[in-house]
């Protein structure tokens, strides 16, 4: 665990310098049809972290087991 815990704490710090340097057009620019381009990674990043934080503070409260309810990547 603390190995994951490190490295989730060094991409905090290295992630947003990654994205300075990029232009728009490369930070928009998707490398193939079906793949998401790097604004669209860190989006994603962004919304399943919020997401799996909601998770876990209603499973704290929840008094019957947690439905989980499906992610929407994709939209």
């Amino acid at each position: 665990m603390e190995t994951t815990i490190v490295q989730l704490n060094e991409w905090v710090v290295k992630l947003p310098k990654k994205l300075e340097v990029l232009s728009e057009a490369a930070a928009s620019n998707r490398p193939a049809p079906k793949n998401w381009s790097p604004k669209e990674i860190a989006g994603h990043l962004c919304d399943s972290a919020i997401h799996n934080l909601q998770r876990f503070i209603n499973v704290q409260h929840e008094k019957t087991p947690l439905a989980l309810t499906p992610y929407k990547q994709d939209e």
